[in-house]
């Protein structure tokens, strides 16, 4: 059942605000419905104030932009201020506001509402740089580096404001992204020696890709988990236990995407050239390898 609020224009059904309001007589036969009514998609009695009070203002313009054209008020010599205002029920600042963006823009100017600057001022451009100065020079008491919260209290802006910097000057101070330097100064070389063995191998070649992996734990836990059900996750104990460790040795082949691989229980240089012996077998003859 639905509930009037003292909210204007406004009524509630199941907790939810609404917007209601009656269509003029005068202006009814744009309409197929004698009022209009949507939800205002909030439970709370401010913010359903708002809404409503910022739709019914845009509900006074149009219909007056419809009653403008009805009856061609805006283009007639005889009609005046005060019987322009007696017809639409707008107030005389409204009529005025109206005929002046009209003159402006003619009847596309009618059709549309006007852009409004925001109320809050916008942020000078030394705050602007500031911030970014700080991003890229300083980093934070206590902190690895720095977040809206923190730079916000150093600045004395809002956080959000902080984000926008940020995102406005392609900024990311919670990333860092790693980096290994060679010091060998046969690098490039070797660089370019290799990519360009990836990117044009020689004809009837077969390029691998070999590497291995030492150490690696064989662990089991101590006690079986619960398996995964509706409603809860699969669980495993938090201790485990050792079953020794190997190595992995593997090759892939950079075209067919074949690997293959060979887990041994020492890492040594015997394993690695039995390891080599093994894509030897494996590879189709004749072909010439290029690990």
């Amino acid at each position: 059942m639905a509930e009037y609020t003292t909210a204007p224009h406004t009524f509630t059904k199941q907790g939810v605000f609404y917007f209601c309001r009656r269509v003029p007589k005068d202006l009814r036969q744009h309409y197929k419905s004698p009022k209009i009514s949507y939800s205002l998609r909030t439970r709370s009695s401010s913010v359903a104030s708002s809404r409503a009070l910022r739709a019914s203002q845009k509900l006074d313009e149009f219909w007056y932009h419809l009653r403008l054209r009805d009856s061609d008020l805006a283009t007639s010599d005889d009609a005046g201020t005060v019987e322009i205002m007696r017809r639409t029920g707008m107030s005389k600042p409204t009529v005025w506001r109206w005929q002046e963006r009209y003159l402006d823009e003619g009847v596309p100017g009618l059709k549309r509402d006007k852009t409004r600057p925001s109320r809050v001022p916008p942020l000078p451009r030394d705050v602007r740089l500031k911030v970014i100065a700080k991003t890229v020079q300083e980093t934070p008491p206590n902190a690895t580096h720095w977040s809206r919260t923190m730079m916000a209290e150093a600045v004395g802006i809002s956080p959000s404001s902080v984000g926008r910097i940020w995102a406005d000057a392609g900024l990311k101070p919670h990333i860092v992204k790693g980096f290994k330097v060679s010091n060998d100064p046969l690098f490039e070389k070797k660089v370019t020696e290799i990519v360009g063995l990836y990117l044009d191998p020689p004809d009837r070649a077969v390029v691998l890709c070999v590497d291995e992996k030492s150490q690696i734990q064989a662990l089991d836990r101590t006690q079986p988990g619960l398996p995964l059900k509706k409603g809860r996750a699969a669980t495993v104990t938090h201790d485990y236990k050792r079953h020794g460790t190997t190595t992995l040795f593997a090759a892939l082949d950079v075209k067919s995407g074949l690997v293959i691989g060979e887990c041994m229980p020492r890492h040594r240089a015997r394993e690695f050239l039995s390891f080599l012996r093994r894509i030897d077998r494996a590879v189709k003859k004749p072909r010439d390898i290029r690990p």
